[in-house]
């Protein structure tokens, strides 16, 4: 869609059903509607699976990322979402803040990248799954392999992640002891699956983040031919400066999100409300 300004107008490209009638947002992210009854629909145990770590070394690798990955979506090579995660991100559910820094401000981008390369991570992770026959998942995983390493990529296969495989795990709710306190908002805009886009809007929101004092963490979701950028916002809520700092930072995310044109989708402000 072409906008009378010449501006590509991803509100209707980007996702969809955005800009259609739908009324699931109603019961999904929002307290509008009243759910009476519930069905869920599982997916049936696939007779074979192989977990993946895929890691990219450059902090600026990340458009050669999604320009790997979208295609491979898009085939149905890669089945699930996985998720494209930041070294941050990855760093609490390893260790809290506080052990690698106490200084002031958003910790600083080399002294994570710097932890997670003494842990074995590197600036960007993506962890994804190939399930069916598992005739069907040996004869992708080399095509898979090899497109992701034409990347400048290093692919680990046969790892174990316990979301990737349907194992009940607490290990996301570490997030919650990154900084303490319990405070979290989570801050999710889509952007189209190409690697300029996603990279302008991912340096936008570690700015806007850095300069709340927020450390900046994403969880990417590729989702074909969008791209969910879901960020957390982790702050000690027991702090009247930091949860401020927080609400103002969400605020001004809405904002420069509005401006790139970038539905909003998935978005919690419940930690960041007044009691």
């Amino acid at each position: 869609f072409q906008a009378e300004d010449g501006i590509r107008d991803y509100k209707v490209t980007g996702v969809q059903t955005c800009a259609l009638p739908i009324l699931d947002g109603l019961f999904t992210q929002s307290n509008y509607g009243i759910v009476t009854k519930l069905g869920l629909w599982l997916m049936p145990a696939p007779p074979a699976h192989r977990t993946f770590m895929v890691q990219w070394h450059r902090d600026d690798d990340l458009p050669r990322a999604i320009e790997a990955l979208r295609p491979l979506h898009l085939s149905n090579t890669i089945p699930n979402f996985g998720v494209l995660a930041n070294a941050t991100l990855i760093l609490s559910s390893l260790c809290r803040r506080a052990d690698l820094y106490d200084g002031p401000g958003a910790i600083p981008q080399a002294v994570a990248e710097q932890a997670a390369r003494e842990r074995g991570l590197s600036p960007w992770v993506y962890l994804f799954s190939l399930y069916g026959r598992q005739e069907q998942v040996d004869l992708d995983t080399p095509h898979v392999t090899r497109e992701l390493e034409k990347s400048g990529a290093t692919v680990i296969p046969n790892v174990h992640d316990p979301m990737q495989s349907n194992e009940l795990s607490l290990q996301t709710f570490s997030l919650f002891n990154w900084v303490g306190g319990g405070g979290l908002a989570w801050f999710s805009p889509v952007a189209p699956a190409r690697g300029a886009d996603c990279a302008r809007q991912t340096a936008l929101a570690r700015q806007v983040m850095g300069r709340h004092g927020l450390d900046f963490m994403t969880s990417m979701t590729l989702n074909g031919r969008e791209v969910l950028n879901v960020m957390p916002m982790v702050f000690d809520r027991s702090s009247l400066a930091a949860t401020l700092a927080a609400r103002q930072c969400f605020n001004r995310s809405e904002e420069h999100t509005s401006e790139l044109q970038s539905p909003c989708n998935l978005v919690c402000r419940l930690l960041l409300e007044k009691k």
